[in-house]
């Protein structure tokens, strides 16, 4: 996108009045959230490892995650730093609870814009040995 700026003094100075006008250079406007890629075509998944995110604007800036409403944690870029338009999340799957529960998954991208999906998942408890 591109600004086009009239500046003009012909209010207040009608028989001698100035203008110019100024076209900035290109700029992106971004203000769409990331897309969270969860699958939920099973009816009682197990909770997800990895997490496709994508920006079509910007950059991934953060991805994070919580159960049932909990504190928000990161979630670890694939390859090792967000900083592109499609990146994969790693959650640690060893650490959340078993039985049913919600997962919430939020990204941001490089401008703020954010989003949350969120699926419900089923993991079954640890054997014991």
């Amino acid at each position: 996108r591109q600004i086009k700026v009239i500046a003009s003094d012909s209010p207040s100075n009608p028989a001698n009045s100035l203008s110019d006008e100024r076209i900035s250079e290109s700029f992106r406007i971004d203000n769409t959230p990331p897309l969270i890629v969860l699958d939920k075509t099973q009816e009682k998944p197990a909770p997800p490892s990895s997490v496709p995110v994508a920006d079509g604007g910007t950059y991934v800036k953060i991805v994070e995650y919580r159960v049932d409403g909990g504190e928000w944690k990161p979630a670890l870029p694939e390859d090792g730093i967000y900083d592109g338009l499609s990146e994969t999340a790693l959650i640690d799957t060893t650490t959340l609870p078993a039985g049913e529960h919600k997962l919430e998954v939020r990204a941001r991208d490089g401008v703020g814009n954010e989003d949350t999906n969120d699926i419900n998942y089923d993991k079954p408890e640890a054997a014991s040995g």
